[in-house]
């Protein structure tokens, strides 16, 4: 996306609002920490796909969910809290 950078919460409000539904009833999955953290600064759930074990930077804001594979995360994701 032309807006995307950093961890800014404005690409995924802009993708919330192109869809037509409020960014809580949207959900991120992404790899790496940055877009998980503009994506929690929107509002939207969120996702870490960690294949490699890797551990999750302090300083951005935590996903909802981690897994490593889709599938588990997906998993995670849907489960009630």
């Amino acid at each position: 996306m032309r807006c995307a950078a950093g961890s800014r919460p404005r690409p995924y409000l802009h993708a919330a609002n192109e869809c037509g539904v409020a960014p809580d009833q949207c959900a991120l999955v992404a790899v790496h920490p940055w877009d998980i953290d503009g994506a929690k600064r929107a509002g939207l759930q969120a996702g870490w796909l960690n294949r490699r074990d890797s551990l999750y930077p302090e300083f951005f804001r935590p996903p909802d969910a981690t897994g490593d594979t889709l599938a588990t995360l997906a998993d995670a994701l849907i489960s009630p809290m």
